[in-house]
């Protein structure tokens, strides 16, 4: 995002909890606000883990509806956009979905295990988003053997930036 042209582009990051990424995002000029109700919920590898977090995550998103109508009006008031940082929450996308015309995207970054509820999760997102933005082509075919349409989809490779006070793998020497 600190490469968006901000004189154009009125950017406003909403987060779960609170982080480094926050000062940083500062650092750059976007306002950055924590909403800690953000429901979330992404599959796992064994059904019994993935019936029991599904079941929190339900109980979660019927407790978050103050957030999330917060949510709908505040992205109804002027935005022309709404872009999703991480597949963890395409449960919120799915519901802002039925409540709003606005393009909705995902940006796509991991590579889920084949199960039920993986499947599931990236038709769900595939039915309901305007677009999607992988970080290579490998997430993007992986989405696909899931079940996952990539009819719309983008490829944007994540950048790392090396500085010396930030060196890759802590010394700053490839190995």
């Amino acid at each position: 995002l600190k490469h968006v042209d901000q004189s154009v582009i009125d950017v406003e990051v909403w987060c779960r909890r609170e982080g480094p990424i926050k000062e940083r995002y500062r650092e750059i000029g976007i306002h950055c606000r924590v909403e800690r109700q953000m429901p979330h919920f992404s599959s796992l590898p064994r059904l019994s883990r993935n019936i029991a977090l599904f079941s929190a995550a339900c109980w979660r998103f019927r407790r978050s509806l103050a957030f999330r109508e917060k949510l709908r009006a505040h992205v109804a008031d002027g935005f022309d956009l709404v872009h999703f940082n991480l597949e963890t929450l395409f449960m919120l996308a799915v519901w802002l979905r039925s409540r709003t015309e606005l393009p909705l995207i995902m940006h796509m970054r991991t590579m889920l295990i084949n199960t039920a509820f993986s499947r599931w999760q990236m038709r769900k997102i595939s039915n309901e988003l305007d677009g999607l933005i992988f970080i290579t082509e490998n997430e993007c075919r992986h989405f696909e053997t899931l079940g996952g349409r990539v009819d719309n989809t983008a490829i944007i490779y994540n950048c790392v930036e090396l500085t010396p006070e930030k060196p890759l793998g802590g010394t700053g020497e490839f190995r």
